[in-house]
This record gives C-alpha cells, structure tokens and sequence, in this order.
C-alpha cells in the first residue's frame, strides 16, 4: 500500500497527465490525516480508475467532497474493496452522496462523520435494495 502525507503536494508538482499516469498504476491509496478538503476530495475523483482500496480518514472531506468521490465510484468498472472515510464531516447530504454508489464499494468506514439517524436511514435503506453480496458498512453506530 502506499501510504502519503502530502497535503495536495501531488496536484501541485505534477500535471494532470502525470498524475493520471501515477494513478492509472496504483491499487491503494492512503491519506489518512492531510487537510484534503473538498477541493483535494475533487482531485482524488478524477484519479479512482484502478484504485481498490481508498483511505481518505480524517481529511477534512464535507458533503460537497464526497459528493464527487461517489460520483467517481458510480462509474468505476469494478466494485472498490475499501473505503475509508471515518473521521470527515460528510453530515447527513454525504451519507445520502454515499448511498448512491454503495453497489460499487466492498466495505465502507464512515465512524464519527457527523451522520443522524436520518442520513443513516438513508445508508440502511440503500443497502436493503441491494443484491446480495451487500457492502460491509462500518461506523454506523460511531456518529456524532
């Protein structure tokens, strides 16, 4: 896995070619921690192609960040195996963003994302209309 702390550092040395380049090889991508925000959430959206397992924990991601990252995952080919987004403050907008590509992520984290009992509702109810299997979604009960 690759794991980096890189603020945006990535989007600002290289071009968008590099970076598609970059990404189009990776399978993992930890940012645990940097100040990604939604804009950095936006950029990680274009780059999801072949990445299985997402770790986006405490990047400072809202509604409007994860908003283009379950876009980007609708489209994605294949399911992705990991997603991460414990510790962001998706509110109940995000977790409604999320429930939109849940058919397309293997397991979901989202503990501690400022999520009501409403935007849970809205997870739950997406994930009872799935086919079997359905997605591992953890965090449920570590809201606040």
């Amino acid at each position: 896995m690759i794991s980096v702390m890189m603020e945006h550092l990535i989007f600002r040395l290289v071009s968008a070619r590099s970076r598609s380049f970059i990404f189009a090889r990776m399978k993992e991508l930890d940012l645990y921690g940097n100040d990604l925000g939604d804009d950095g959430a936006s950029h990680i959206s274009t780059c999801l192609t072949k990445i299985e397992k997402l770790g986006i924990r405490y990047c400072k991601i809202r509604a409007s960040g994860i908003k283009s990252i379950s876009d980007a995952i609708s489209q994605l080919p294949e399911p992705m195996k990991e997603l991460d987004l414990c510790g962001n403050d998706l509110g109940d907008d995000g977790a409604s963003h999320i429930s939109t590509c849940l058919s397309k992520i293997e397991e979901l984290d989202i503990g501690q994302c400022s999520i009501s009992a409403s935007g849970i509702k809205s997870i739950s109810d997406a994930i009872s209309k799935l086919p079997e299997p359905k997605p591992r979604v953890d965090g449920l009960e570590w809201q606040y």
